[in-house]
């Protein structure tokens, strides 16, 4: 789970600070201790955290919460872009 947060961070090119920045503003306030915990396994994300997530990284908020694999979260995407450009 950690893993999946680190990798969206770092596509989104955000720092640590910057994304507990942009979950603050979404709602979600947390300092970037906690995103850190959250990359290296001590604490879990949480769902309010990965609804947030889905919003800005584009991901099902379910894969930040490890319910979906890889495969399954890239098939939910592309349904999405399809659904989106009728």
């Amino acid at each position: 789970m950690g893993k999946r947060l680190k990798a969206a961070r770092e596509e989104m090119k955000l720092t640590q600070v910057q994304l507990a920045e942009a979950l603050s503003r979404n709602g979600v306030p947390l300092s970037d201790s906690t995103i850190g915990m959250y990359e290296n396994g001590k604490r879990r994300v949480t769902y309010d955290v990965a609804v947030v997530l889905e919003r800005l990284h584009g991901r099902p908020a379910a894969y930040y919460l490890a319910l979906l694999s890889e495969d399954e979260a890239a098939g939910i995407e592309a349904q999405r872009k399809v659904r989106w450009k009728k």
